[in-house]
């Protein structure tokens, strides 16, 4: 029988569509049924909703097994990406990581760690974890003081001239234990939305985009 990972030890990310993407939802939906297999890799059964799953990430940081999905591209990768124990991280992750790090890093300090990366192809890359300094977040109608933290991916510069990686930033809470406020960053692929989330909700709970911000040179 095999053994399933430690759930600690698999990130998974998927996309389910929007309002936005309904019409496109439902053409991936109808080509992905004429590919024979659905979102999660079974036949898809007859009656589905428009809501079928569109794309679906996932890497074990203890096998560095990892798949990517395209529902829309009829696309699935697998490949075995390089990991180092205790300093490769993807998602969501980082987060922790960043709380970890945080009394380490004064303003300006940084710190290197690994990233797994969906472009969609999966791929492991060097991210660098710098210490924005402190700042005042406005949330929910309130001030919050926060210390911000950028994750930088480290790319060759002739790469440069063809792709774009845009930073995520991740805010803690700057007085106490530090405990995630907001993080801002694609979605899961470079080229998607960038989105923010945050800890305190305001009008809106959901995610929303923000602007793209210029490269970092």
């Amino acid at each position: 029988m095999r053994r399933r990972s430690p759930r600690s030890r698999i990130w998974k990310a998927s996309r389910w569509p929007t309002a936005a993407t309904r019409k496109r939802s439902r053409t991936a939906a109808c080509t992905s049924r004429g590919a024979g297999f659905a979102g999660d890799g079974r036949r898809p059964q007859a009656g589905a909703s428009e809501a079928a799953l569109l794309r679906s990430y996932e890497v074990d940081l203890r096998t560095g097994k990892a798949v990517a999905t395209r529902m829309d591209e009829k696309k699935r990768w697998r490949d075995d990406v390089d990991v180092e124990p205790g300093k490769t991280f993807a998602g969501i992750g980082f987060i922790v990581a960043v709380k970890s790090l945080c009394d380490q890093l004064a303003p300006g300090q940084k710190t290197e760690l690994k990233a797994i990366a969906f472009t969609p192809r999966p791929r492991s890359a060097t991210v660098s974890i710098i210490h924005g300094g402190r700042e005042t977040v406005r949330m929910a109608g309130r001030s919050v003081r926060a210390d911000r933290f950028d994750i930088h991916p480290e790319i060759p510069a002739i790469a440069r001239l063809f792709v774009h990686v845009p930073d995520q930033h991740i805010w803690l809470v700057g007085e106490g234990p530090p405990a995630f406020l907001r993080y801002e960053g694609p979605l899961v692929e470079p080229g998607d939305p960038v989105i923010r989330v945050d800890l305190i909700p305001g009008p809106s709970a959901h995610a929303q985009p923000r602007a793209r911000q210029a490269p970092r040179r």
